[in-house]
C-alpha cells in the first residue's frame, strides 16, 4: 500500500498532497486502517466540500481535515477491516494484469491476421 490517490504510506506515518502528516496512536488504531479512511472516496469528498474558496490552487482545511472522524473499532476488528481490503486489492492488481495479458493475446491476432 505505498501510493493511493494522493497519499503516500510509510511505517511511521503518512501525508496527504497537502503535507499534512499525520501520526497515529498505535494502541487506539492501525495506521493502516486509518490510512484507508483517509484515502477513501467518503475523506475525499469530504475535503472538497471543505476546500477554502477564492484560491487558485485548491487546498484541504487543516482543522476540517483534523475535525474529520473516523469510525474506530477494536484493533482486531482494524486488523480484519485492513486484511479483507488488501485481499480485494491483491486481486484486482491480479485480474488487471490478466486482462493486460488478454488484451495482448487479441492484439497479437489481430496484427497477425487481420
Amino acid at each position: 500500500m505505498p501510493f493511493a490517490g494522493w497519499h503516500i504510506y510509510c511505517t511511521f506515518a503518512f501525508c496527504s498532497g497537502d503535507v499534512l502528516v499525520l501520526q497515529v496512536d498505535r494502541a487506539v488504531a492501525l495506521p493502516e486502517y486509518v490510512f484507508l479512511h483517509t484515502s477513501s472516496d467518503r475523506f475525499f469528498a469530504y475535503e472538497m466540500e471543505n476546500i477554502g474558496s477564492n484560491v487558485k490552487m485548491p487546498r484541504a482545511d487543516k482543522k476540517k481535515v483534523l475535525d474529520y472522524l473516523i469510525p474506530i473499532p477494536s484493533l482486531e476488528e482494524q486488523e480484519k477491516i485492513v486484511v479483507q481490503i488488501l485481499k480485494y486489492e491483491e486481486e484486482m492488481t491480479r485480474l488487471k494484469r490478466r486482462l493486460a495479458e488478454i488484451k495482448a493475446g487479441k492484439e497479437a491476432i489481430v496484427k497477425k491476421y487481420l
